[in-house]
């Protein structure tokens, strides 16, 4: 029986090779991240992405980021999802 993790990584994978990234053996973590940058207080910025960590098919450990929030991920995944 998957657990929620297996599935989640299954459908995170199948969300990246539809994006055009056919090179992941495993999916290692998904982690919402914030990034923060600018020098002052009119001028900074803010923005959510989603890092997926995974390992290809020769075995190296890579980064991809999706530039969503993991919310919105989710929704995109589960509307993928067949009925």
């Amino acid at each position: 029986m998957a657990t929620f993790r297996d599935s989640l990584n299954e459908s995170v994978k199948a969300y990246l090779v539809k994006k055009g990234v056919d090179d992941i053996r495993d999916i290692d973590s998904v982690e919402e991240e914030t990034h923060y940058g600018g020098g002052c207080e009119t001028c900074s910025w803010e923005e959510t992405v989603v890092t997926v960590r995974y390992i290809d098919t020769d075995g190296a450990l890579k980064y991809e980021t999706i530039w969503s929030t993991f919310g919105e991920l989710i929704k995109e995944l589960v509307a993928g999802w067949p009925e």
